[in-house]
């Protein structure tokens, strides 16, 4: 099976790389063998050096300077135009079209062929002249704030073969703009489809025994409110610390291209710096740009995680490691829906964290996630389904 694949694949972002792990290994299981193309902003990143994909270009710039002023590359006067050469004969050559994972279809930078609703829409409507079926897969569809942004996601919609999404409020949202939702089905994230497994154990990073592991993203720091995270996820910290004996800063996004914000080593710098030295010498930062595999194994040795990503308390609990979940947003409260384990949920006010979640939580969660992987296995039917 040929799958032209385009998401968040190109953003360091290893939440990403463990849904397409986990869709990857679930075609496997079920003796389909997938030939991958995606479209990415960058041909030579971490990802393509991961798994075994073809890259090709998007139609994005490299960065964000170079996309001032611009529309997507390869339309604009003078602009090089073999990737958008490339991007239509793979299409053509591809059994299938899947845009996924993640909350991909929202309305920043909208405007004339800028912003990822548009770019989307574009890709939708090559494949429509090309005849390819396209499933959107593993995504949480969340209301557009604007006019033209509803406008766009209806079309996109409207407009897919099949729509798999990660909970159950996706599902009222798509029949907003829907009148017949038969092609929308909700099936767990993807990534719970990883095992033990999956882990790569010869870990760079050496962690003493009864390591806490906690994994923050960034925030503007500049912003009053921004300060004030900061300062909570300070306070979070040494308050951890009054029983954990020590704490590794896990990342889980490394994009550094256009600002240091959606690179977790940086915040996880800002607060190791504003800890104490006393505090300092208990925690391990570390700088190496880890694969998916090797966090997997990482995660593995830890005693606990505290994060603030979906996918870092997923991918946790998946290495048989209970982990808890800070819910300052929708994308990471959601997740409820999918594991039951109230205690596991945090709002990241110092004060709740005076104890580890009971272990016994752990064999709940195993059970859950047993629960969940067997729902997944109907993703290649699916699939196949509208070939």
């Amino acid at each position: 099976m040929k799958i032209l694949l385009a998401g968040g694949y190109d953003t360091q972002n290893l939440g990403d790389y463990a849904s397409f792990a986990g869709l990857r290994k679930l075609l496997l299981n079920q003796n389909v063998e997938p030939e991958f193309t995606v479209l990415t902003r960058h041909t030579n990143d971490l990802f393509t050096k991961e798994f075994d994909v073809k890259p090709i270009l998007n139609m994005d710039h490299t960065n964000k300077a170079a996309s001032q002023g611009r529309i997507f590359n390869g339309f604009n006067e003078g602009d090089n135009r073999n990737h958008l050469h490339q991007i239509a004969d793979s299409m053509l050559e591809s059994d299938l079209v899947m845009i996924g994972n993640g909350r991909l279809f929202i309305d920043i930078a909208i405007g004339f062929m800028k912003g990822p609703l548009a770019y989307f829409q574009q890709l939708i409507m090559l494949a429509k002249f090309l005849n390819k079926p396209v499933i959107l897969f593993s995504v949480t569809l969340v209301e557009p704030s604007t006019e033209a942004g509803k406008e766009i996601l209806g079309f996109i919609l409207q407009n897919a073969d099949k729509i798999i999404v990660r909970e159950p409020h996706s599902v009222a949202v798509a029949s907003r703009y829907l009148k017949d939702t038969k092609k929308v089905i909700c099936l767990p994230d993807i990534a719970f489809a990883l095992d033990r497994n999956d882990a790569e154990l010869d870990s760079p990073v050496s962690i003493p025994k009864n390591t806490i592991g906690v994994n923050f993203r960034g925030v503007n720091y500049d912003s009053t409110s921004g300060k004030a995270a900061l300062n909570n996820m300070v306070n979070c910290i040494k308050q951890i610390m009054e029983w954990a004996p020590n704490i590794i800063f896990c990342q889980q996004g490394t994009y550094d291209t256009d600002t240091l914000l959606t690179d977790d080593r940086h915040i996880h710098q800002q607060v190791y710096g504003a800890l104490p030295s006393e505090l300092q010498s208990r925690c391990i930062l570390y700088r190496d740009k880890l694969s998916m595999a090797q966090t997997l194994g990482l995660y593995q040795q830890l005693e606990h995680l505290y994060t603030t990503r979906r996918h870092g308390f997923i991918m946790s609990l998946t290495q048989d490691k209970l982990a808890s979940l800070f819910c300052d947003e929708e994308n990471t409260s959601v997740v409820q829906e999918s594991i039951n384990i109230p205690s596991l949920f945090l709002n990241k006010k110092p004060e709740s964290l005076t104890s580890l979640p009971d272990k016994n939580h752990l064999k709940t969660a195993q059970e859950q996630i047993m629960e969940l992987r067997n729902k997944l296995t109907s993703y290649p039917e699916e699939l196949c389904k509208v070939l």
